[in-house]
């Protein structure tokens, strides 16, 4: 039988928390002064009509999304003239997600966040099933040896999988995870 260890990644691998014992970490803490800077500049973006919203609550990341969401053009244009920003160019890297716009520190990612996660709970990533279903999920999904998704998933992460699901978003998680061969 599977040890299932049920703590959880958010904010793209910024933070880390075990409910069980209530152990949160911040994977890059020395990166709070660089978010703050960042958000100046980014809302001033927001403000100049370059987006439509930015998600200033986070507090590992920032998420901000273009004026036109259905519009992949706009929302790699977005990303282009955010992260040329000199200040963003040389501390964050970004990927998009859904046509969200995540701008992450750098160091911050799913996969050094599941690696902090794993050495933290002594789980070795052989054990480790990852689900995703977006590019932004790539990198820690190779990192881990089970691949899974909901069939709604970009074509770049259904080739990747050992199991895509007929059920879409979180009826095919549901589905991923009841039907897990222990």
């Amino acid at each position: 039988m599977m040890d299932i260890k049920l703590a959880a990644i958010s904010e793209n691998g910024g933070i880390i928390f075990d409910p069980a014992t209530l152990w949160t970490i911040f994977t890059r803490p020395e990166a709070r002064d660089v978010l703050e800077r960042a958000t100046v500049i980014v809302r001033e973006k927001v403000i100049k009509g370059l987006a439509a919203f930015f998600e200033p609550s986070k507090q590992t990341t920032i998420g901000i999304l273009p004026n036109d969401i259905k519009d992949t053009k706009t929302t790699e244009e977005l990303c282009k003239r955010i992260a040329g920003e000199e200040y963003l160019a040389k501390n964050f890297a970004y990927n998009i997600a859904s046509n969200v716009v995540n701008l992450l520190p750098n160091g911050v990612s799913k996969k050094n966040g599941v690696a902090a996660l794993l050495d933290k709970l002594g789980v070795d990533k052989e054990n480790v099933l990852a689900i995703g279903d977006s590019s932004g999920d790539i990198e820690f999904m190779q990192y881990c040896k089970y691949r899974a998704c909901p069939a709604n998933s970009t074509e770049d992460v259904k080739k990747i999988c050992g199991y895509v699901s007929k059920g879409e978003d979180i009826e095919g998680m549901m589905d991923i995870l009841e039907n897990l061969e222990y």
